[in-house]
């Protein structure tokens, strides 16, 4: 006798595609906020990097001026470069904080990945298991078809028995 199919197999997989889609949707998810990350690195290396660079300018300025190598003119424009670079690294700061806001955004976005990946595998195991009962089932049944048939053939051997007995003394 051919195996019956498990009546629930096409809802079986479509949650395991629901469980494969949720991983990949998870994976998505990390490989942003791992570039969200990478972007917040890169803006921080960049506000060191002006912060060196106005640094270096300041003293610049101050070692010249105090030298007396610049001109009213050049005081000015070295003035204006340098409150140039203080509102850059305002603006670099400002960049900094959005950024922490998006890779707190992507760290969220992870966590609910995470938590349908859960979801999607707990109904995925829910119909594991009610497979599983129903194989259990099927075979228990088949076990007590076979006994039923096995107790069946007993039964005919043992009343044929009898009757060749009954037979054999008449």
């Amino acid at each position: 006798m051919a195996k019956p199919k498990y009546r629930l197999q096409p809802i079986l997989n479509e949650k395991e595609h629901l469980r494969d889609d949720a991983v990949q949707f998870l994976n998505k998810k990390k490989e942003e906020l791992i570039a969200e990350e990478k972007k917040l690195e890169d803006i921080k290396e960049e506000l060191k990097n002006t912060i060196n660079l106005k640094e270096e300018m300041v003293r610049e300025y101050n070692d010249k001026m105090f030298a007396g190598k610049y001109t009213i003119d050049e005081i000015k424009i070295r003035k204006i470069h340098i409150e140039d670079m203080i509102i850059k690294i305002e603006e670099i700061k400002q960049a900094i904080e959005n950024q922490r806001k998006a890779v707190a955004r992507a760290e969220a976005e992870v966590r609910k990945a995470e938590d349908a990946l859960i979801a999607a595998s707990k109904e995925l195991q829910v119909m594991e298991k009610h497979k599983e009962n129903w194989e259990r089932a099927l075979k228990e049944e088949e076990a007590k078809k076979e006994a039923r048939q096995l107790e069946e053939i007993a039964q005919i051997m043992y009343t044929s028995a009898q009757m060749n007995r009954k037979d054999d003394e008449y």
